[in-house]
């Protein structure tokens, strides 16, 4: 079985309509992982938000003064 992985640099995902066309674009590509830079994701209220608006599995870790979060996204038919 091979994977196929996508990287990006979002430079911020605090906009809810950039989330959502960033999301459609993932699960509409052909990538099964999706690695996020630079998400600003710095609380857990927001990693969980930005989860539910996945919908699969997702993994963050959450940014600091002086680094700005990353975040892996699997598609949802993905074991």
């Amino acid at each position: 079985m091979s994977l196929s992985l996508l990287s990006l640099n979002v430079n911020g995902l605090k906009d809810r309509k950039k989330r959502n066309v960033l999301y459609q674009f993932l699960k509409e590509s052909q990538a099964d992982i999706c690695l996020l830079q630079e998400t600003h994701c710095c609380v857990v209220e927001e990693s969980t938000l930005y989860s539910k608006e996945w919908g699969g599995k997702s993994f963050w870790v959450l940014g600091s003064k002086s680094s700005k979060g990353v975040a892996c996204l699997v598609k949802q038919n993905l074991d």
